[in-house]
């Protein structure tokens, strides 16, 4: 937007008049697209959760360059493994390189863990476009684990030796 932008207007028997209306910046919110919240996975298996996108209205004016901040993480641990070997990741970047990072992201749930993970993501624009401070963007995911019958393990010696007629 160009603050110093000049309007002209013409009415009926007047002449034109120039005027100048000063257009302050203010700080509109990013946000997340997404195709869906919910995913579906078998136990100690990961899912990839696809879809989503961060977007910020401020970003494509002329002159803004800024960076955003991006956070995930789960409620229940697991590791996402695109990102880092843990539950909780961190970083700012441009808005390029958030979109690269949320575009494919690959979870592994904690093994032998089943039932609904929560994952919540957050970015927030650091409060570099316009008046009114940061303003920040959730989005909520949830990915459902189906419990999967696994096999026992029994540990202990291969072999025993009793001697008949021994307790």
């Amino acid at each position: 937007l160009n603050p110093d932008r000049k309007c002209e207007s013409e009415l009926s028997g007047w002449r034109k008049k120039e005027m100048m209306v000063p257009i302050d910046l203010v700080n509109d919110a990013p946000y997340f697209t997404k195709s869906t919240t919910h995913f579906s996975v078998m136990e100690d298996t990961p899912v990839q959760i696809i879809g989503f996108g961060i977007k910020d209205p401020d970003v494509n004016l002329p002159g803004i360059t800024g960076h955003l901040d991006f956070t995930i993480h789960s409620d229940r641990g697991g590791e996402f493994l695109n990102l880092t070997m843990g539950s909780k990741f961190n970083c700012t970047g441009s808005i390029k390189y958030l979109n690269e990072l949320v575009k494919n992201l690959v979870y592994q749930p904690p093994l032998h863990v089943y039932g609904n993970i929560h994952i919540k993501m957050t970015v927030n624009d650091l409060g570099y476009y316009g008046d009114f401070g940061l303003k920040i963007a959730e989005a909520d995911v949830t990915v459902h684990v189906a419990p999967v019958n696994d096999r026992c393990d029994i540990f202990g010696p291969k072999s025993v030796f009793v001697k008949e007629d021994e307790r």
